[in-house]
């Protein structure tokens, strides 16, 4: 690649936004949809549990379905599964997305209904929600299905029929449950509600619930104690991005930039006579090696003057991946427009290794910002570790921990929801073991097999940590 096409492709590279984050009231434009066969089952009407950590796309999926273009755009693409394709035939609404209740009810007409079962609360929102979605007349109000039970029974069987008649199924959906109250074990309470509720509603043709919920808040087991839970959790959907689906993402803002495009036919005409999906070469979207061969064009073949420390394919992902091998595509995405902007193009590449390391820095501080806004409780756990080797004992934090009261301290200053649930049910002699373990849940931390704790260089950069011969810790950039 010549000077000129390797300046074409960073340009495209730095102009990656630096805010990424989706809104659900913002549905995502078509030439920003990647549709990933990793993700299908999330969209698949059946699935009613959606997982994913912050940053993962459980708002971005939710915002694109609720949207009948985006859905449509998304159900008429080619190779989506039947269930996927049958979207075009839903309306799909929210019963809950946030606290003011912006789509859906608010977390104050929760409250207010607090004394009633939530499953019967649910079902009577459901009901509402089913009949605002498709103007159906005639329907009980909503005091009068939470007072009758039965009558909410029956009424959500009649319009299940009702739908079934006119082809008109409609999928409902929850998103940020977190938002629902203030304290965790009301959040609970009301998210088994609507898990049971959509059990129930498994049994209808025409009702489908979908539900996005964050990891931390799927490992309570107490959340899935009812019978025949496991129909829901078993078949529940993981929102995980690999290796490849990230490069797709590279490639697929490459690819739709015409001059970036044309510099990729150049280089690699075997590309261009592949198949294409979205308008982007299949194989470019799909293929580790094609991707890998290409990205090394683009970044080099090795980090540093040989590959005994690594390939820049292999290096990014190896350094952006939390303790659960998982990787948030705004880090990805983050780090690749900080290589582009900290590095010198020379030798026809468009970034080079030193870029990346610092793309990696930079996503690091970008990841922990990202996760803190969910869970605020984090700064305080992870500050007392700064300068830290890692890995490390686990009785080495614990210790640091009891010294400073961390534990107590997070109890007290996040009393309500934002408090991890580990910590907000731990006996008291048992608060740093409950910490460490919210932390592996989020994949912050890493329990390893010698009974050590880890921190993967995603979060160990951004919190002054050290590793041997990892990347250095760095001073957090303020703007």
């Amino acid at each position: 690649m010549n000077v000129h096409d390797a300046e074409i492709i960073r340009d495209v590279l730095k102009a990656i936004p630096r805010d990424q984050a989706s809104s659900i009231a913002t549905p995502p434009a078509d030439e920003d949809i990647l549709y990933l066969p990793s993700h299908a089952s999330a969209l698949d009407p059946n699935v009613a549990l959606v997982i994913g950590n912050r940053g993962m796309g459980k708002t971005f999926w939710a915002s694109a379905l609720v949207d009948p273009n985006t859905r449509k755009f998304i159900s008429e693409r080619g190779k989506v599964s039947r269930a996927v394709a049958s979207l075009r035939d839903f309306t799909v609404s929210f019963a809950f997305a946030d606290r003011q209740g912006v789509m859906g009810v608010s977390s104050n007409h929760i409250s207010t209904h607090r004394e009633i079962a939530a499953e019967d609360y649910w079902r009577a929102v459901i009901i509402e929600t089913i009949v605002k979605a498709q103007n159906i007349p005639g329907i009980p109000i909503f005091s009068a299905l939470i007072a009758d039970v039965e009558l909410a029974l029956k009424t959500l069987a009649d319009l299940d029929q009702r739908l079934s008649r006119a082809g008109t199924p409609i999928l409902v959906l929850f998103d940020q449950l977190d938002q629902m109250a203030d304290d965790w074990e009301s959040i609970q309470r009301s998210t088994k509600g609507v898990l049971r509720l959509a059990l129930a509603c498994k049994s209808y043709r025409s009702i489908k619930i979908k539900i996005f919920m964050r990891p931390d808040q799927a490992a309570d087991e107490k959340l899935f104690r009812f019978a025949d839970a496991s129909k829901i959790i078993g078949p529940a959907a993981s929102l995980r991005w690999f290796a490849v689906d990230l490069f797709a993402l590279m490639f697929k803002r490459i690819w739709n930039d015409q001059e970036s495009k044309e510099v990729m036919e150049r280089n690699f005409v075997g590309v261009t006579a592949d198949r294409l999906v979205d308008g982007v070469p299949l194989r470019l979207l799909t293929n580790a090696e094609l991707q890998r061969i290409c990205f090394e064009a683009i970044a080099g073949e090795a980090m540093g003057s040989s590959t005994k420390r690594g390939r820049p394919y292999t290096w990014l992902i190896t350094h952006l991946a939390d303790g659960k091998q998982q990787i948030s595509p705004r880090s990805f995405l983050t780090a690749l427009r900080v290589s582009a902007e900290e590095s010198d193009i020379r030798d026809g590449l468009a970034i080079d290794y030193k870029g990346i390391q610092s793309g990696v820095a930079e996503a690091s501080n970008a990841r922990h910002d990202e996760l803190a806004e969910d869970y605020p409780w984090i700064e305080t756990a992870l500050e007392p570790l700064r300068g830290q080797s890692v890995p490390a004992s686990q009785e080495d934090f614990y210790d640091i921990w009891r010294r400073q009261e961390i534990p107590q301290k997070i109890l007290a200053e996040y009393a309500d929801s934002r408090a991890p649930l580990e910590i907000s049910r731990a006996d008291p002699e048992n608060l740093p073991q409950a910490l460490e373990r919210s932390l592996v849940q989020l994949g912050v931390f890493e329990d390893r097999d010698d009974g050590r704790i880890n921190v993967p260089d995603i979060f160990r950069i951004s919190t002054g940590m050290k590793r041997k011969g990892g990347v250095p810790p760095q001073r957090r950039k303020t703007y």
